[in-house]
């Protein structure tokens, strides 16, 4: 890979504007989250993991007991 260097500025609050090719490269999107790690060379931004159940949440809130699906099973000749 070649290596291209970015120079950003740091606004008030310590933001960055992480570079589009960069973005685009390591898919890093509006609300993505990202792991900062402190080395002893300075800061590696990397995309965090995605935990693939985050979208989940609250989806098992009207979710079917165990017995309940086993009736509508049996029910449903299976």
């Amino acid at each position: 890979m070649t290596q291209r260097i970015f120079d950003v500025k740091v606004a008030k609050k310590g933001q960055i504007v992480i570079p589009k090719p960069l973005r685009e490269k390591f898919r890093i999107r509006e609300d993505s989250r990202v792991t900062l790690v402190a080395t002893e060379e300075g800061v590696v931004i990397r995309p965090a993991l995605q935990r693939p159940w985050s979208g989940l949440r609250g989806f098992l809130r009207n979710a079917l007991t165990v017995e309940e699906l086993d009736r509508l099973l049996t029910a449903a000749g299976r």
